[in-house]
């Protein structure tokens, strides 16, 4: 189940993620931070503009994958761990990044993994857009919407029976 509206498709364009990475860096300006890992695919370059904007050279990235298919509002299936991180990363203090928060899954997921199997110290969880009934809730996120986005580093998506809007 989708916890995306089908009512309305958000565009997010490079100035808005200017934007909201900038926002983000502000909020994370006092956490203490040891390694940024971004969650493949989409949270890769939300990930790169934070390590930069925050001064965090220590960069991994985790590949958990959920959705079944590249599809707009595509099924969901269970959190996939495809591959780990190859580094010692305990005790470290981490910022795990993700573009968009449906349920919350592959964030409890990439938390587990981090904390359990790698020993890392703090967990703090940000991302670009949060659904507002998503279960597990990121700790910082730019926006919270209910309504699938369009980033601007992905394939424009054209649905007839669905408005598409500036975020």
């Amino acid at each position: 189940m989708t916890q995306w509206r089908q009512d309305r498709i958000y565009l997010m364009d490079w100035s808005s993620f200017q934007t909201s990475v900038e926002g983000l860096a502000r909020n994370l300006k006092l956490a203490e931070i040891d390694v940024v890992v971004g969650i493949a695919r989409g949270g890769l370059i939300p990930a790169v503009a934070l390590a930069n904007l925050l001064g965090v050279e220590a960069f991994y990235s985790l590949r958990l994958k959920r959705n079944s298919s590249g599809a707009v509002w595509s099924e969901r299936a269970s959190v996939i761990l495809e591959d780990r991180i190859d580094a010692d990363l305990a005790g470290q203090r981490i910022l795990l990044v993700d573009d968009a928060v449906s349920e919350g899954l592959t964030l409890k997921e990439g938390i587990r993994y981090l904390s359990k199997e790698k020993g890392t110290g703090e967990i703090t969880a940000v991302s670009l857009i949060a659904s507002s009934r998503a279960i597990h809730q990121p700790d910082f996120t730019a926006y919270a919407i209910d309504g699938w986005v369009v980033f601007p580093w992905e394939k424009p998506t054209s649905r007839p029976d669905v408005s598409a809007v500036p975020l």
